[in-house]
């Protein structure tokens, strides 16, 4: 009995550790500076890389940008670890922007060796003219959902200013997710707090990933432009049965054992 316990633990050890060696993975980073606009064009520099083991494919760059902002989608192709890839970004605004910031941002897309489609979402801001600055700030809290099951994912903004603003929220998603609003118009009142949430949930995520995801705050102020960012987590879970596969599982190998340890008396 006791040789054979030992021969199944030496099993289940070899197969556990020959799937993780063999395990391999796509990461990708992506750099962006801010980009800064005079008489309505400017450019900047992308870079992106593939931190992972396994190359990328079809990969390309596309941007969320301001309403009337046009920027060309950057296509990489291949991507491959640990080669960076750079290039320069151009962005039109429209005649008609105000001065200052404005929030954007850069999403990768790319396949991986099985064609399954992912990306990545990077913020970045758009300054027409002037640099400002904003005393406001805002906080994403963590949300969690499923195949089957969406999630609230609540915007916390806080005003510390004295005077009250109307502020436009954009919402910055990978394209593995997805939410019934992407952009909200909200009060912020005189030193004040306002929450809202927005309902999210999974288009093609899969589950065991979690993905960075951003909500641009901007407002206007005597005729300029201010912006800011707040950055949060979603993760996708897998949506568990009343009797989960692990349970299952375990009951079945202890059924196993059982009745090989039987055999094993009787022979004896």
């Amino acid at each position: 009995m006791e040789r054979f316990l030992k021969i199944v633990l030496v099993v289940f050890l070899f197969f556990a550790s020959f799937e993780a060696a063999f395990a391999s993975f796509i990461s990708i980073t992506t750099d962006i500076k801010g980009v800064e606009l005079d008489a309505g064009h400017g450019t900047s520099n992308l870079r992106v890389v593939n931190r992972g083991d396994e190359a990328a494919f079809d990969t390309s760059v596309s941007f969320y940008l301001p309403e009337g902002f046009t920027a060309e989608e950057v296509f990489i192709g291949r991507l491959n670890p640990n080669r960076p890839f750079e290039s320069e970004i151009s962005v039109e605004a429209p005649a008609e922007a105000l001065p200052g910031v404005y929030p954007a941002a850069a999403s990768v897309n790319y396949r991986d060796a099985n064609s399954y489609p992912f990306s990545a979402v990077t913020p970045f801001y758009i300054t027409v003219g002037r640099q400002t600055t904003t005393a406001v700030f805002a906080v994403l809290d963590e949300a969690t959902v499923s195949e089957g099951r969406g999630a609230k994912l609540r915007l916390s903004v806080k005003n510390p200013d004295s005077t009250g603003r109307n502020a436009f929220i954009t919402l910055y998603l990978p394209r593995e997710l997805e939410a019934e609003e992407y952009s909200k118009e909200l009060f912020l009142p005189a030193r004040g707090n306002v929450e809202r949430d927005f309902d999210v949930s999974s288009f093609s995520a899969l589950p065991g990933s979690s993905y960075a995801v951003f909500a641009g705050i901007s407002f206007k102020d005597g005729g300029v432009m201010h912006s800011t960012f707040a950055r949060g987590t979603i993760r996708v879970v897998e949506e568990q049965p009343i009797v989960s596969n692990n349970m299952i599982k375990a009951v079945l190998a202890v059924l196993m054992i059982l009745f090989l340890a039987l055999q094993l008396r009787r022979k004896g």
